[in-house]
């Protein structure tokens, strides 16, 4: 458990990572982004989008986090996360974050 003030409940480790994101935008439109992964704990994380205009907060969304693997073994951490807010790390759109947390723990899937 975290010590910190933050209320965090685990701690945050960064790393990063490939991540796919499926969800639905404010206008009901689906849309599936591959992006890069910033840092992940127990609970959640956070990852850098492609387009932040599909975000909002409360917004369910399935992840696919890719590790690294060798030769045709592969796996992913799979699993659904809400959105919990999105913040500003500099001055320009690519500078945003999406933070997520999830909703139940990822399942991890090997693929070939």
């Amino acid at each position: 458990m975290n010590s910190h003030s933050d209320k965090r409940d685990f701690d945050r480790f960064p790393i990063e990572s490939e991540i796919e994101v499926i969800g639905t935008d404010n206008e009901g439109r689906k849309f599936l982004e591959k992006t890069m992964l910033k840092d992940i704990s127990g609970g959640g994380g956070s990852f850098i989008p492609n387009q932040v205009g599909n975000y909002f907060t409360g917004q369910p969304l399935e992840l696919k986090i890719h590790l690294p693997g060798e030769g045709d073994l592969s796996a992913c951490m799979e699993g659904n996360a809400r959105v919990i807010r999105i913040i500003k790390t500099g001055d320009f759109e690519k500078d945003e974050r999406v933070v997520v947390i999830l909703d139940n723990p990822l399942h991890l899937k090997y693929t070939k």
